[in-house]
């Protein structure tokens, strides 16, 4: 699996796979990295949310399930 950050141009400004990153120090003295950092706690909140979301729904499904027989 491979994470991106791109600008709005398409230019790849970070990435992260199994093996490795990409990354530019002079993105810390721009503030950029501190945006990188903001979208990419964002993705994470929105990944656990639907992962609970779909957690929640399984739980329903089964708490349906063991109150109907």
């Amino acid at each position: 699996m491979t994470v991106q950050i791109r600008r709005s141009t398409g230019e790849i400004i970070w990435e992260r796979d199994e093996s490795g990153g990409l990354a530019c120090r002079a993105y810390v003295e721009d503030g950029t990295q501190a945006r990188i950092i903001g979208a990419l706690r964002g993705a994470l909140e929105q990944a656990e949310f639907e992962f609970s979301a779909s957690s929640d729904v399984a739980d329903r499904v089964l708490d349906v399930g063991s109150t109907s027989s």
